[in-house]
């Protein structure tokens, strides 16, 4: 998907709540050696945010790597 340009919406753990983590969703646009490059519907400036692999491996794990593709 990536490498063909396509982005995919990945279902995400988020534990940026102080009250606990929620449910949520990610549109991941990039990745390279280190970083996944994603837009953030959860942050006011989500555009063209970072996270490092493992930070959003985790995330998406806990969500059972859940994704749609995107055409």
């Amino acid at each position: 998907m990536l490498s063909e340009g396509k982005p995919f919406l990945a279902a995400v753990y988020s534990n940026m709540n102080p009250n606990g983590g929620a449910k949520h969703a990610m549109l991941v646009i990039g990745i390279d050696s280190t970083q996944v490059y994603v837009n953030d519907p959860g942050k006011v400036n989500g555009k063209n945010n970072s996270y490092s692999i493992s930070q959003f491996l985790s995330a998406w794990s806990a969500q059972g790597n859940w994704y749609v593709a995107l055409d």
